[in-house]
C-alpha cells in the first residue's frame, strides 16, 4: 500500500489497511469498506500511509477524520540541491505485515554489521525479507535476513556484510550503538567433532564465553552464550579447531544498546549510526541528544533501561536544562 499523489485528489482515494488474523495483511481499503469491518472486529487497528510515507495506526474514528490533504506532502518536492552519498536505507518487504523501520550499522571498512530495529511494525506472519536500497551505488553484496517475535521484526542477521557501504552522512542526525554479541546461528553443523574437547574461539572474543552441543556423530547443534561479548567493530571470526571434525561454520547476530552513556566503554568500541528512519529522541544529556533507553524513578527521567551501579544519568527535556 502507497500513498496516492494526484492533482485532484478526493475522498475516494482515501485507501487504509488492517492486519486479519487469518490472511495477513489486507491493503487498498476504503474508508466505507474500514467501517463495515470494524463493525464485525470491533477495535481494529487500521494502518494509513500518509503523503509524507508515514505510516500512522489509527481507530476507525481516525479514519473517519482523513482527508485528502492527509494523502498530500508537506515536505519539499521540487529539492534540486544536490545530496551528498550516504548509508544504504533499509526497507522491509513480505511477510504479511507492515511498518518495520530499520537504520543500518556499517563498519568504518562499509560493511553492514547489523540492523537497528527502529520499529518492529506490525502483523508479520513470516520474516519479511530486506531490501537494501543504496541510491549512491557504492556498495553490493550484503544479505540480510530477519527474525519475528509476535508479529513485530526483532532483529537482522547479516548473511554477508557486503562491501563498499558508505558508513556515515554527515549532514544527517547520528548517534552511538554499541554492538553485543549474545547469540551465534550454526549454519553448518560439520561432522565428527570431538566435543568437550574441541574448543570454538571468537575474534576477536570481547568477553565473550560460550559452550556447545553436538549430537552422537560430533555434529554442532547449538551454540550457547554463557556470557555475552561487548563491543565489536567488525564480524569476529568463529571458528573450532579439530583434528577430527571438518565443515562447522557460523553466523554471528548482534543486538545493539543505543547510546550507551551508562556504560564504561572505551571510545573505539563504539559505531556511529546514520538515522533514516526518524528515531524518536528521549531527551538530552549534557548538552548532546539522547536515543538510549529511559526509566523513572519518582517522576525524574533517567538514562538506561534501569537503575544501574553507579552515578545516576540525568535526562532533560530540553537542550538548555541538560547544560546547566
Amino acid at each position: 500500500m502507497t500513498a496516492t499523489f494526484s492533482s485532484a485528489i478526493s475522498p475516494e482515494n482515501i485507501k487504509v489497511a488492517y492486519i486479519s488474523p487469518y490472511e495477513g495483511l489486507i491493503d487498498d481499503v476504503t474508508i466505507e469498506a474500514a467501517n463495515d469491518y470494524e463493525k464485525a472486529n470491533p477495535g481494529t487497528v487500521f494502518i494509513f500511509i500518509d503523503g509524507d510515507d508515514n505510516i500512522r495506526y489509527l481507530t476507525i474514528d481516525e479514519v473517519n477524520k482523513l482527508t485528502p490533504n492527509d494523502l498530500v506532502s508537506v515536505k519539499t518536492i521540487c529539492d534540486t540541491q544536490p545530496k551528498p552519498c550516504g548509508p544504504p536505507r533499509i526497507s522491509f518487504f513480505g511477510g504479511g505485515g507492515i511498518g518495520a523501520k530499520a537504520n543500518p550499522i556499517i563498519s568504518e571498512g562499509g560493511a553492514i554489521l547489523g540492523l537497528d530495529i527502529i520499529d518492529g511494525g506490525y502483523g508479520y506472519k513470516t520474516p519479511p525479507l530486506v531490501n537494501i536500497i543504496d541510491d549512491c551505488n557504492t556498495g553490493s553484496g550484503a544479505v540480510i535476513e530477519t527474525e519475528i517475535d509476535r508479529g513485530r521484526v526483532v532483529s537482522g542477521i547479516v548473511k554477508d556484510t557486503g562491501t563498499g557501504y558508505i558508513p556515515t552522512q554527515g549532514v544527517s542526525v547520528q548517534y552511538p550503538v554499541l554492538l553485543q554479541l549474545c547469540t551465534i546461528l550454526v549454519d553448518n553443523p560439520g561432522i565428527n567433532y570431538n566435543c568437550g574437547v574441541d574448543k570454538i574461539e571468537v575474534t576477536p572474543s570481547n568477553g565473550i564465553k560460550l559452550d556447545y552441543i553436538c549430537d552422537p556423530f560430533g555434529k554442532i547443534k547449538q551454540v550457547n552464550v554463557q556470557s555475552c561479548g561487548l563491543g565489536y567493530t567488525s564480524i569476529p571470526q568463529i571458528t573450532i579447531k579439530s583434528d577430527t571434525g571438518i565443515n562447522a561454520s557460523f553466523t554471528p547476530v548482534f543486538t545493539t544498546i543505543r547510546d550507551p552513556i551508562t556504560l564504561e566503554v572505551p571510545p573505539q568500541q563504539i559505531v556511529q549510526v546514520t538515522d533514516l528512519v526518524g528515531l524518536s529522541k528521549q531527551g538530552y544529556v549534557n548538552g548532546k541528544p539522547y536515543y538510549g533507553y529511559v526509566y523513572y524513578d519518582n517522576g525524574v527521567r533517567y538514562a538506561g533501561p534501569y537503575q544501574t551501579p553507579g552515578p545516576l544519568i540525568r535526562v532533560y527535556d530540553t537542550l538548555q536544562e541538560s547544560i546547566k
